[in-house]
């Protein structure tokens, strides 16, 4: 019974953060068309893109770029291995994008029968990818308890219902629903800080804790640059010890430089990686550059620090829905910032000692603020005022809200029980408000919509079965080239990539351009966009009926024509 309240918030984060991933169509999550780009591209390329934009620079040609490119590797390899186990080692993101004036209804892409019903096996499979974000928000609710846990050992109760309110908030539940290397540069920074706490708490840091925590860090920086917070919070660990436990000096220290030795040594490919493309170390100004039009005015910076950053993040906390920012009703903001305001109320009037851990709370504290400065720092740069990306100091927030409901439970305990049950319940009434709202905005209505449209397409660079259903051959010399097939394929896509080269695509997946008879000319404006003197691969698909569910392997595939591009 013990452990009771930690696996019911487990349990109640698995079945929305599940549940959203299930309801959210493909790529509505801002910035999962670019995830899934990245795991392209080093699927098909075998290394990381670079930053969208810096091609010369790097020297690199155009189709090695992604928007993401500045993100480091080890989640999208992650994904990459999740596909292939899979089985859609070859999955092309072939999104269409909704007209701005359109996008009022919270959706960037147009959705097709491949979203509804069955779903395509190309889009369960996405989703399964999805499901990594849940897991690694499943860890981090249990590391965040066991750190509360640590700080606070003495109100066990105020530490359960913090971290059940913390898996009902829509925010955390939306935001490990999506593909996001957030979700696991998060889990990664917890894990370290849960092994920097116990060391603060037990004044003893051991060389195999250290290099644990280094490789926990490092691995955390291989995620996502937003992670550095670890490097000061390691350090001010080391501090604390060092002070708290003279007789051990020469072991921290020890400890100390081993942990962070192999933190650098996990972080430092990466950094050779951009002062070779880039150089610079942490790629920053190419990024800024990338994504100048994003960047916030010097004249605005004020009105984003008093504005954009306490309201919209405020309000992203209590859960904002797809790309624009579709926000719960008022009630809800209310009730986080009265739960916020409760906790704080409770430390204020709170009498008596509530048996919080000095070195613990020191450090969860700490978390709580670099998370924030992080989040401030990167908004005078860029308008993202987003509170997931302050999700790192989790645990910071969670010990203060734990340490107020012990503090007003102690003042008041004739109403510690009533007002959790109903935080509870509140909560829990916004969490499935929440799932509804998002399952309305999400419905997908295809009519209309081409019955071959897919957002993702299985095998499109390599066969999709091991005998060709017909033969596809070159008519004469003609450039571009003049193409014949059988007939019996009805409307086909053709699909061209590179031997060493770009993977261009397929012309009804990417251009709309669907071919019947059996005859075609590839479009001049692809053709001409090769590469001179490339080997180039062609072959024809017939494209399929998505209503029916047909599958990559059941339809009828040319064989593979090789030519070269003059």
């Amino acid at each position: 019974m013990k452990r009771l309240g930690l696996w019911l918030a487990v349990l109640v984060h698995v079945v929305l953060a599940g549940t959203y991933a299930h309801v959210t169509p493909v790529f509505e999550a801002p910035d999962e068309n670019g995830h899934l780009g990245y795991v392209w591209q080093l699927i098909q390329h075998g290394e990381p893109p670079v930053v969208k934009g810096s091609g010369e620079l790097a020297g690199v040609p155009a189709w090695r770029q992604g928007d993401l490119g500045h993100h480091p590797a080890l989640y999208y390899r992650i994904l990459a291995l999740g596909l292939r186990i899979q089985g859609l080692a070859d999955l092309t993101p072939t999104p269409r994008s909704v007209e701005l004036a359109q996008r009022v209804s919270g959706r960037h892409f147009e959705h097709g029968w491949d979203e509804v019903g069955a779903r395509s096996r190309e889009v369960r499979g996405f989703h399964r990818l999805r499901l990594f974000s849940v897991l690694c928000g499943a860890v981090s609710l249990v590391l965040i308890r066991r750190l509360v846990a640590r700080a606070l050992p003495r109100a066990p109760g105020a530490v359960d219902l913090s971290v059940l309110l913390l898996a009902l908030l829509p925010g955390w539940s939306i935001a490990h629903s999506v593909l996001d290397n957030g979700a696991l540069a998060v889990t990664m920074i917890l894990g370290c800080l849960t092994l920097l706490v116990r060391a603060v708490d037990s004044n003893r840091l051991t060389p195999l804790s250290g290099l644990a925590a280094g490789a926990l860090g490092g691995l955390a920086l291989a995620t996502k640059l937003t992670a550095v917070g670890v490097v000061p919070l390691f350090g001010l660990a080391l501090a604390w010890i060092w002070w708290r436990a003279p007789q051990r000096r020469r072991e921290t220290t020890v400890a100390g430089a081993l942990g962070l030795a192999l933190l650098v040594a996990l972080w430092l490919p990466w950094i050779l990686r951009n002062l070779e493309l880039y150089g610079e170390p942490l790629a920053t100004a190419v990024h800024e550059r990338a994504f100048a039009s994003n960047m916030v005015p010097d004249e605005a910076r004020l009105t984003q620090l008093t504005y954009a950053l306490p309201v919209l993040v405020f309000r992203s906390a209590v859960g904002v829905v797809g790309w624009n920012a579709a926000s719960q009703p008022a009630w809800i903001e209310w009730l986080f910032g009265g739960t916020a305001l409760l906790a704080l109320a409770g430390l204020a009037l709170g009498r008596g000692r509530i048996g919080l851990k000095s070195g613990p709370t020191l450090l969860l504290g700490a978390s709580g603020l670099v998370a924030m400065a992080l989040l401030l720092r990167f908004n005078l740069v860029f308008h993202q005022p987003q509170a997931r990306y302050a999700l790192a100091g989790s645990a910071g927030f969670a010990l203060f809200a734990a340490a107020g409901f012990a503090a007003l439970g102690q003042r008041v305990p004739s109403l510690a029980r009533p007002l959790a049950l109903a935080l509870v319940a509140a909560w829990s009434a916004a969490a499935l408000g929440g799932l509804a709202r998002a399952k309305a905005l999400f419905q997908i209505d295809p009519t209309g919509t081409d019955p071959a449209q897919a957002i993702l397409v299985a095998d499109l660079f390599t066969p999709s079965s091991a005998e060709p259903a017909g033969e596809l051959a070159r008519i004469g010399g003609d450039d571009p080239p003049v193409l014949t097939w059988p007939a019996s394929f009805g409307r086909a896509s053709i699909h061209l990539w590179c031997v060493d080269g770009p993977r261009v695509g397929g012309s009804f997946e990417h251009l709309g351009l669907a071919f019947e008879n059996g005859r075609a000319t590839l479009p001049a404006a692809v053709w001409a966009s090769l590469p001179a003197g490339a080997q180039v691969k062609i072959k024809v698909r017939q494209l399929a009926d998505r209503r029916t569910g047909q599958d990559v392997a059941d339809r009828a595939e040319s064989s593979v024509l090789v030519v070269r591009r003059p």
